[in-house]
């Protein structure tokens, strides 16, 4: 282990922060992101983890008279439920601010600890943000002081608030932590990866070889779950695995622990496997995607149809595989369970693609859309160009549906949807038009 210096330039992305139901504070389980919560939860059920991640079921220890009087205020507003922007506030945050370098480490971790008792609906709030983003610059002034295990403690508390990507310090322990990754033991390079999840990407001229070359050096002792953490890493920052030999070596991985691995990490691992090569892997990778087809109905459809978009970009024509999927989005259809329009956007093109036939499953999908249910209207609102792709896979397995073509041509739909930009709908208008 070691500790770290000062810090370079920071970079800060866009990011929104939701509460659970409107009126309700920022989650008081921990972290904003619900991957994450099970991410963590995955870490602190391993004892292996225990010096690494932060324990909040035991709350900070503090003994400063701010401290005290901010906890005592964030326990009483569990039922208040009032933004840290009220007037009743303000100030404690001008307090908070004010005496926040004259304050110990543990003072400084309550009150990061306790703002998640307080309704956030945007991380750059003023009042909130004028809050935490004086303790992060803080926490950076002390960065020296500590050593890197008590660096990714200190992380999991900003990451709990929805502020990975957002605060100096996590992006300054990203930083040291891609320059220094080969001294990494095994339990630190995973955790590692995990605050690669947190933010939604890195400069271009930033070497990111090392993740790969550590992946390999702790190849042979990574676990299934582990190395699905690994694999969303690599996926958030778009980063291919190269090694053929290391691809090989991760399949056998994923199959072998097939049984300990859930929905959401066999979508990490489809997501890394999409952007990694399928040279010569092909054999490996229809043996995965037979061993999966026992396991579907565990999963919900996203991973599903991640699977079958790897498959796609694979060129690998599995049709036990796409079979199985078409008939479990029936199954959902039927049963009546939202079905994502991205998800449905996937299997349609990989259906259409491998020349499948989904003739049942369209007409379902057809039905589903022309259907007025609100949560559909909102899906193909907000995931317009999905709607349009779908149509046009299913217009090239000759299923029509005229209501939505004429939605979907629809002056207002291609003017919110696609503006000026009218030069990429040629392919699906052509066929869009062919129903006329």
């Amino acid at each position: 282990m070691y500790s770290h210096g000062g810090v370079g330039p920071i970079r800060f992305q866009n990011f929104v922060t939701k509460p659970l139901k409107e009126g309700l504070p920022l989650r008081y389980y921990p972290f904003a992101h619900p991957e994450s919560t099970r991410t963590f939860e995955y870490f602190s059920n391993d004892p292996k983890y225990n010096d690494i991640v932060f324990s909040m079921s035991t709350e900070p220890q503090y003994s400063g008279s701010t401290a005290k009087k901010f906890v005592k205020l964030a326990e009483d507003n569990k039922i208040l439920l009032q933004p840290l922007s009220s007037e009743a506030y303000a100030s404690i945050v001008d307090e908070i601010v004010t005496n926040v370098k004259s304050m110990c480490d543990e003072d400084l971790f309550a009150i990061l600890y306790h703002l998640r008792h307080f309704p956030v609906i945007k991380w750059k709030e003023p009042v909130f943000m004028k809050v935490w983003k004086s303790i992060d610059d803080e926490c950076v002034n002390r960065w020296s002081k500590w050593s890197l295990n008590k660096l990714f403690q200190i992380d999991d508390l900003f990451v709990s608030l929805g502020l990975g990507g957002k605060c100096s310090f996590h992006w300054a322990l990203v930083k040291r932590l891609l320059r220094k990754s080969d001294y990494l033991d095994y339990e630190s390079y995973i955790k590692f990866m995990f605050t690669l999840c947190e933010i939604e990407s890195i400069a271009s001229t930033v070497n990111l070889y090392c993740l790969e070359h550590n992946l390999l050096r702790h190849l042979e002792a990574i676990t299934a779950p582990d190395l699905a953490i690994v694999c969303a890493g690599l996926a958030n920052l778009t980063r291919p695995i190269h090694d053929r030999s290391a691809l090989k070596k991760i399949l056998r991985k994923v199959i072998d622990g097939l049984d300990s691995l859930d929905a959401t990490s066999i979508s990490k691992i489809a997501k890394c496997l999409q952007y990694s090569s399928h040279y010569e892997i092909e054999n490996d990778l229809n043996e995965l995607f037979d061993a999966l087809i026992p396991h579907l109905d565990r999963f919900y459809l996203h991973p599903c149809s991640l699977i079958l978009y790897v498959s796609l970009r694979a060129k690998i024509r599995n049709e036990k595989l796409v079979d199985a999927v078409i008939k479990k989005t029936e199954k959902l259809i039927d049963e009546g369970v939202k079905v994502s329009l991205k998800d449905l956007e996937r299997i349609a093109e990989v259906a259409a693609t491998f020349n499948m036939d989904f003739t049942s499953l369209g007409k379902k999908i057809i039905a589903m859309l022309e259907s007025p249910d609100p949560s559909t209207l909102n899906q193909m609102k907000t995931y317009a160009k999905s709607l349009a792709n779908t149509l046009y896979f299913l217009n090239v397995a000759e299923m029509y549906s005229e209501k939505l073509t004429n939605h979907f041509l629809s002056p207002e739909f291609l003017r919110s949807t696609y503006g000026k930009r009218l030069v990429i709908l040629c392919k699906p208008l052509i066929v869009s038009r062919s129903i006329a």
